[in-house]
């Protein structure tokens, strides 16, 4: 029997690929209320019949995709990274086979399902939506093409194919609009690179738009019947959105940037809207919790004393929820529409200045300032290059009640997790002088030690629960006193140390480690390297056309995604972290290896 060895290369790739998924750990963190755990909380009530949970001011923050691949995760029985790892494995395989058709080079083929799977970056970390968000990119991607690049039958299922994939990704996040240039180029371009429309396109496109309207409209029904609201996401296209982009309005002479609604604005709004005057007590007070995420990422006195960026946008909901107004969505939008109204009167009677309201996202914080456009950009050149790279599975561990984070790990089909602090993270280092203290004695409730050890390390919670006590020359010391009863003796200090620490000699965190130092070096090179290549082809007519168009929507996405990223960050909030970078880490290895390919192409022409 004849082996076939690129079956072969391709399962053990694979193998290696699901493998090195379920060792590297995730950090669980059940108390963030605004990611990891509402989307665990959501999961869980889904799976118990209550769609997205009870009513509050966090029920319809986000689209319920996530949730539901996180139920479905769980059915399956898979622990969550293997889920994960299994989804990327569907979307880099379906990116292959469009691609394939197209005539890449096996090797180059390869080279990007290779690339893309084990870049570190793309590896879950935390529960989060951005796990599958790269995923679901590369197969929207890729359908687009296999739909109007592509010749031959069951067009109607590929439009409808697509259809179902433009919508679970537009219902992940909520930034969905990043890709519509790239749309535009697919649907206008032929594979012929001219500009065309006949009545096949025109099906298609319908087809599309339909089957994605239509899932949204179900979406939307759903939620009308289970909150009174008739959409995905409640933070758009609502009462709170219009009311959220008018409070902004107020202008001041002291505006700000990267604060949208400052302690002058806000003590404006107070006077001129009784209804907004209502939040004063929680903006005011407990509130301001929300100032530590700014002073703790800008690191600037002015950020340590205000609300800075987006940040405003949830301690403003949570005011409104802490206040009594959302016993119901009604009861919130009628609260919402009182606050514009108000405010709009007196923008209106003149009572005070206000700009006009031209957006109703989270992202004006005063003035544009050119300069800070600037460092967005190199802050995005320094995060997709891992400069200074804080991903590295060091120093960190999970968090939350003991119960809670049990009772995620187990709905998570009890992947490899960090553990929590309480768990095993705190202890003692305790470094001993071998001329005062000799053989210090450990008793417990079942057993007697005797430690010989210079440098120990002991953990805590072991301690609290089979209540040891440490005898030192004698001095017995329990070890809930240690902090207050220091003796010259001996050297304690308390100490943070990470489960990543216990396991420092694990294989594949310190592989993943040495990947993200590989990326970090070979990043921007082989970016502007794929950028000359890119800018070369425009007079190479002998190159694969198809790859030169699949080529050019990946720049587009690039480009669309990246300037998303930097006003974002320039004007409202952090947006550098990996998980939001997930969907431009595929597309860098795409359009080098795509580059690569075309030149190889050229080359092989001339000869």
């Amino acid at each position: 029997m004849k082996i076939n060895s690129e079956k072969i290369l391709l399962l053990l790739v694979v193998a290696i690929y699901i493998i090195f998924s379920a060792n590297l750990p995730i950090q669980l963190i059940p108390l963030a209320g605004h990611d990891d755990g509402l989307f665990l909380r959501t999961a869980i009530s889904m799976e118990h019949g209550g769609w997205l949970g009870g009513y509050s001011h966090m029920t319809l923050i986000k689209g319920p995709i996530f949730p539901a691949f996180l139920l479905l995760s769980h059915l399956s029985g898979l622990p969550y990274q293997i889920s994960v790892a299994v989804f990327n494995l569907v979307s880099v395989g379906f990116l292959i086979k469009v691609l394939a058709r197209y005539g890449l080079g096996k090797s180059f083929l390869f080279a990007i399902g290779v690339g893309v799977l084990f870049h570190p970056a793309l590896h879950p970390f935390r529960v989060l939506r951005d796990d599958i968000y790269w995923g679901e990119f590369i197969i929207l991607i890729s359908a687009s093409f296999n739909l109007f690049y592509s010749s031959g039958s069951h067009r109607i299922y590929k439009s409808l194919f697509l259809g179902i994939i433009l919508f679970i990704f537009w219902f992940t996040r909520e930034e969905g609009f990043w890709l519509i240039p790239a749309f535009i180029f697919i649907i206008i371009i032929s594979p012929e690179n001219k500009v065309t429309f006949n009545k096949n396109k025109i099906f298609n496109i319908f087809i599309v738009l339909t089957t994605f309207f239509i899932f949204t409209l179900i979406l939307s029904l759903v939620n009308y019947n289970k909150y009174g609201y008739f959409g995905a996401n409640e933070t758009k296209n609502s009462w709170y959105s219009k009311a959220y982009a008018k409070i902004q309005t107020i202008e001041t002479k002291n505006d700000i940037a990267l604060i949208p609604v400052s302690q002058e604005k806000r003590n404006i709004l107070y006077e001129i809207s009784p209804s907004f005057g209502k939040l004063k007590f929680f903006l005011e007070g407990d509130g301001r919790g929300w100032i530590k995420a700014g002073c703790d990422y800008y690191k600037q006195d002015v950020y340590c004393k205000d609300y800075a960026g987006g940040w405003f946008m949830w301690a403003f909901r949570d005011a409104v929820s802490v206040a009594g107004f959302y016993k119901s969505h009604k009861d919130s939008e009628i609260f919402y529409q009182k606050i514009y109204e108000e405010v709009s009167i007196a923008c209106n009677q003149g009572k005070v200045s206000c700009s006009s309201e031209f957006i109703n996202l989270p992202i004006i914080g005063g003035k544009l300032i050119p300069l800070k456009i600037i460092e967005s950009v190199n802050l995005f050149f320094d995060a997709i290059s891992f400069k200074n790279n804080n991903s590295e599975i060091t120093n960190i561990y999970s968090s939350g009640p003991m119960p809670m984070y049990e009772n995620y790990l187990n709905f998570l089909n009890r992947p490899l997790a960090l553990k929590t602090k309480s768990d095993a993270i705190d202890g003692l280092t305790i470094k001993m002088d071998q001329e005062i203290v000799r053989k210090p004695i450990l008793d417990c409730s079942n057993n007697r030690y005797i430690i010989d050890k210079r440098d120990i390390f002991i953990k805590l919670d072991y301690f609290y629960q089979n209540e040891c006590v440490l005898n030192i020359n004698n001095s017995n010391l329990k070890m809930n006193e240690l902090e207050t009863n220091l003796i010259s003796d001996i050297d304690i200090k308390k100490v943070d140390i990470s489960i990543a620490k216990s396991i420092s000699n694990n294989l594949y965190i310190y592989l993943n480690n040495v990947f993200y130092k590989v990326y970090s070096i070979i990043t921007i090179p082989v970016l502007i390297l794929s950028l000359i290549l890119y800018i070369r082809f425009f007079w190479h007519k002998e190159n694969n056309l198809k790859i030169f168009l699949f080529l050019t929507v990946i720049w587009i996405c690039f480009l669309s995604r990246s300037l998303l990223l930097i006003i974002v960050d320039a004007t409202s909030f952090p947006a550098f972290s990996v998980n939001y970078l997930t969907s431009i880490f595929p597309m860098i290895i795409l359009m080098t290896i795509l580059s690569l390919a075309q030149f190889s192409s050229s080359q092989a022409v001339k000869l």
